[in-house]
This record gives C-alpha cells, structure tokens and sequence, in this order.
C-alpha cells in the first residue's frame, strides 16, 4: 500500500489506533500473569490499581475508536470493515458486558480516583469503585485484555497494509524531529543534579521525623527503609 489517500486517511488511522491500544495493553499481560498467582485478597497495591485504570481508560478508548472511527464511507474497505466487525461481535460483546466502563472512566478515573458525585471524596474510602459494573478482580482484567488483544491482532491481520503507512508515516515524522533524547550518562547526570537539590531538606524531614535509611539520612529516595 503507497501513501495514505485523503479517503483512507480516517479508517487508516483508526486501524493504527486500536491496534496501538491493543499492544499498550498486551505489553501488561505478563505483570497480570504474575498477579494471578497470588490470592485476589493480596492484589490491593499500586501495581494493580495501575493495570487497573490502565486497562479500563485503555478500554473505553479502544471501544469508542472501534465503535465511532473504525469505518469508511465506500469500496471494498467499507465491506470489510463491515465483515470484520461482524465477525468481532462475540469480543465485543464480552467487552459491553460491563456496563460501567465510561461511567467509571468520567466519574473516578477523570478525576484522580475521586468521586465527582461525593463531593470528590477518595474512592477508596467507602469502597465507591465496587458499586461500578466494571472489571473487579484479576481474572476479569485477563478476560478484558485478552478481548481487546484478540480484536486487535484480528484487525491487525485484515488491514496489515493500512497500518504498515500510517506507522512508516509517523516514524519519518519522528525522524525529522530536532530533539534528541539524553544519553544515559546525561540522563544519569541531570537525575543526581535534582536529587542534590532536593537533597537538603529530606535530610532534615529524616532528622525530624526519626526516619532511617541505607546510606544515612537524606539518601536518595528510592533506597528502600531499613
């Protein structure tokens, strides 16, 4: 396939869209396989939170872009499309049984988990998140993944060609950018300048409030406490 048409411009970029949402998930997965070995009553900490409003953000982005873009007005693109989404109903069907997603993506994810209907309150103070019809458990987080991993590598396999312009399109668009990324030691060097700014005063909160870690007080703040 040569240069994107201004009549393929819209589904071929809907195509490189959702697949992008289904490899931003699937490159997840193996941090879910390692919470699945674990009981569902150890999975509370950040990691899963973070899969978490990954996964549904990720989601509700993936089924309005499926829903509203991936489409196109005539030819032999129209026709597939429509083939494809109707051999992809099953998928999306298993996705729509939550019938949460968007409510939970407005109310809480949008607003820093606070509840916009409770005055914004934490929803994990009265346990808010669990009244959602939404993914809630480990296995239900697989379940949806695997949804959108399936649809994606489906579209992916079906307009190869599609998404292989609008990927070559971006990386010379990325190539002629004039910032260039740190090196490591540059990178290295501009990170240990801002911790010894910073370095002074969590010295003195450490000398206040009796805390201890490897390396004396006011080390860095990725060392672990004693």
């Amino acid at each position: 396939m040569g240069p994107i048409t201004s009549d393929q411009n819209a589904y071929a970029y809907s195509i490189y869209h959702l697949i992008l949402y289904q490899k931003m998930l699937n490159n997840q997965f193996d941090t879910l396989g390692k919470l699945l070995t674990v009981t569902e009553k150890q999975v509370t900490g950040p990691i899963y939170h973070g899969l978490f409003s990954t996964a549904i953000l990720t989601a509700h982005n993936f089924l309005t872009e499926f829903d509203k873009y991936f489409k196109a007005d005539s030819g032999a693109a129209k026709e597939k499309i429509v083939l494809v989404k109707q051999a992809l109903k099953p998928v999306i069907k298993e996705i729509k049984k939550w019938k949460d997603l968007e409510n939970f993506r407005d109310h809480v994810l949008a607003h820093n988990f606070r509840n916009k209907h409770t005055g914004y309150t934490s929803v994990f103070s009265d346990s808010t998140f669990l009244r959602y019809d939404i993914p809630q458990t480990v296995s239900d987080l697989a379940i949806l993944i695997q949804c959108i991993d399936f649809i994606g590598r489906a579209i992916q396999r079906y307009f190869q060609a599609e998404y292989d312009s609008v990927h070559t399109l971006i990386v010379q668009q990325r190539s002629g950018q004039s910032k260039k990324s740190m090196t490591v030691e540059e990178l290295e060097q501009y990170l240990n300048q801002l911790n010894q700014e910073v370095r002074p005063a969590i010295q003195e909160l450490d000398n206040k409030y009796g805390i201890e870690v490897k390396g004396g007080a006011g080390e860095t703040l990725d060392h672990d406490r004693r």
